[in-house]
């Protein structure tokens, strides 16, 4: 099996992706639901990339 390492300072969990976001945790199930952020599973928890996070806010503050 491939080993594959993420450094952790590039992941956010749910609640910080909402708080960078500035909107709920529930509007993230729902922004990934319609394919707009792909999580990542560690054991039994799930991660956004913080770089993905930040060009969507990008995206959202020029109104795309």
């Amino acid at each position: 099996m491939a080993k594959v390492v993420f450094e952790v300072s590039n992941m956010v969990n749910f609640s910080e992706a909402a708080r960078l976001l500035e909107v709920s945790r529930q509007a993230i199930y729902d922004i990934i639901a319609r394919g707009g952020l792909r999580p990542i599973t560690i054991g039994r928890y799930r991660f956004l990339f913080r770089e993905d996070v930040l060009k969507l806010k990008a995206e959202r503050g020029r109104g795309e």
